[in-house]
């Protein structure tokens, strides 16, 4: 190869690279024309919608599955309506852990009568739970769930944020599943207790970037090859508010720091504290 091909093939890859550069700067273009022409602020929205008291209430939970019809295009519709709710955004990620298969609680023993609250005041969470603990966010979630608990019940637990379409719930002290609502109306002064949906909605209510969420689950629950439950279960088998609470706090996880857990079932506000303070704190006081 002569000097003169080395130059032409120098020439060629200088211009090529020129060429990519320029439909990229066209693509960069196109792309902020779009953004512009588009409603931008709808790009930087929350994936789940503020908590509104009155549209929980106003919630059917499946009740329109087996309504009456009239017109023939309503008995088509009615037919392929599911007798089930699946969550459109899919039945969930679990981290570290290799699923073979999802299945409803009913299908995975359907004896049982299924409840979304726990009679226990300090429910086992990890008895039932080793095959999972090598995934860090369950961990995490369920050490979090006994600390908020404990918190509860030994000392004064600080008011959640509320608003004008919020209110907390009242009766016992906090409980995990207070955060969960299915087949159940929000009144005020009466305790909340969340009940088995047959239709397998459920809305989790989660603090996420300032506000209260409404985070929509399903009721699948992912088994491995060994047909055990890879969500935290309870040593009841007919308690659901654990994984269905899970589930929603996995989502949240996917877009924020993991050491958030406790942020998104309070609305507390993390502040890092240096351990050097701790340390030396009781030198001072």
């Amino acid at each position: 190869m002569t000097d003169d091909d080395e130059d032409v093939i120098h020439w060629e890859a200088e211009a090529n690279a020129v060429i990519e550069d320029i439909n990229s700067f066209k693509l960069n273009i196109f792309i902020i024309q779009k953004l512009m022409n588009a409603d931008i602020q709808s790009a930087f929205l929350p994936p789940w919608p503020e908590w509104d008291d009155a549209k929980i209430n106003a919630e059917k939970w499946g009740s329109e599955v087996g309504t009456a019809v009239d017109s023939a295009k309503q008995k088509k519709e009615a037919a392929e309506v599911k007798s089930f709710f699946e969550d459109p955004s899919g039945h969930g990620v679990l981290p570290k852990l290799v699923t073979t298969e999802w299945r409803r609680p009913k299908e995975i023993n359907p004896n049982i009568n299924y409840t979304v609250s726990s009679s226990s005041d300090l429910p086992d969470i990890f008895s039932k739970n080793t095959h999972i603990l090598g995934s860090d966010e369950l961990q995490a979630i369920m050490l979090c769930i006994l600390f908020l608990d404990k918190v509860a019940q030994t000392s004064p637990f600080p008011i959640e944020f509320q608003s004008a379409k919020f209110s907390f719930p009242d009766g016992i002290p906090w409980k995990p599943w207070h955060h969960i609502y299915s087949n159940c109306k929000i009144v005020k002064g009466a305790v909340h207790k969340p009940e088995y949906n047959n239709y397998g909605k459920y809305i989790v209510r989660l603090f996420f970037l300032g506000k209260w969420r409404q985070v929509t689950v399903d009721d699948f629950m992912p088994l491995d090859e060994e047909g055990r439950v890879l969500l935290p279960v309870t040593r009841d088998p007919k308690e659901l508010w654990l994984p269905i609470l899970t589930k929603a706090v996995l989502k949240v996880l996917l877009v924020i720091d993991s050491n958030c857990i406790i942020c998104s079932l309070t609305g507390w506000l993390k502040i890092p504290v240096s351990y050097l303070l701790v340390f030396f704190s009781h030198f001072l006081f």
